[in-house]
């Protein structure tokens, strides 16, 4: 049986896992890349990311918190939902 709470922590801890836990497949893979491509250009070769001088670094830290924490919102949603329907 899955537990709310392993949701939770996966999400946390990578954007996407809540969501393949659940079974919603495409929702975290989605999560998954966005993540993925946001931890990749930290730290590519040139990174403007810690770059606090650049404008550039804080459009990215932005992107980095609100995929962050929109993923955790969301595979809490999903989690009341899946366990609220069983």
């Amino acid at each position: 049986m899955k537990n709310k709470k392993i949701v939770y922590l996966l999400s946390l801890l990578f954007p996407g896992l809540g969501h393949l836990y659940l079974g919603r497949n495409t929702d975290g893979i989605v999560f998954m890349l966005g993540i993925g491509f946001l931890w990749y250009a930290l730290f590519a070769e040139n990174s403007q990311a810690m770059n606090f001088d650049s404008p550039r670094s804080y459009i990215f830290w932005v992107g980095f918190v609100i995929i962050y924490v929109f993923a955790f919102i969301d595979s809490y949603r999903k989690a009341k939902k899946v366990f609220r329907d069983k």
